[in-house]
């Protein structure tokens, strides 16, 4: 017996819950920046090559943590809300269609948040790093996985939207007015 749920939607879930994976791996390990094989420095953590929290945090750094973790929060909303449109989908109940808007709006969210903090980073921090000499720095994959994370959201936002909206038969319930 097949689910009574769109592959758009099971596609869009899986795709928002590796995203959020993504973004929260990213945001807590330490590999933002790497100076060689044993230093590299997170948002929270910087090591060389013991780990320790990072002493002086810039005002730079602290608008690139709120953004991210800002970035995080609302993509866990989107994941619950996802959540409960799936179980929605697979009882035959209703779905809401503020719930299918507020799923994709808390991705685009989680999206504009994290690209944010990310342009700061690049900007404000590692630019500066590199412009005072340390141009052996590179970016590391803890800089990239909230990059990724914020696309497939943001795109995983758009599939809730449309396979929230789709009904077995491939017809779609109208997002505004009523039917």
């Amino acid at each position: 017996m097949a689910l009574p749920v769109s592959p758009v939607l099971l596609i869009g879930y899986c795709m928002l819950c590796l995203g959020e994976l993504f973004h929260i791996i990213g945001t807590a390990t330490t590999h933002w920046i790497e100076n060689g094989p044993y230093a590299n420095e997170g948002l929270f953590q910087e090591c060389s090559p013991k780990c320790r929290e990072i002493e002086y945090v810039s005002n730079k750094l602290k608008t690139v943590r709120v953004l991210v973790i800002l970035g995080v929060l609302t993509g866990i909303v989107s994941v619950a809300l996802a959540t409960v449109i799936l179980i929605n989908r697979i009882t035959m109940k209703h779905v809401s269609k503020l719930t299918l808007i507020a799923c994709m709006l808390t991705g685009i969210l989680t999206f504009i948040f994290t690209m944010a903090g990310i342009i700061v980073f690049v900007l404000k921090i590692y630019d500066n790093l590199v412009d005072h000499g340390q141009s052996d720095l590179v970016l590391g994959y803890s800089f990239g996985l909230p990059c990724a994370g914020a696309i497939l959201i943001v795109v995983a936002g758009i599939l809730v939207l449309i396979g929230g909206r789709q009904s077995l038969t491939g017809e779609y319930s109208p997002l505004l007015g009523s039917r």
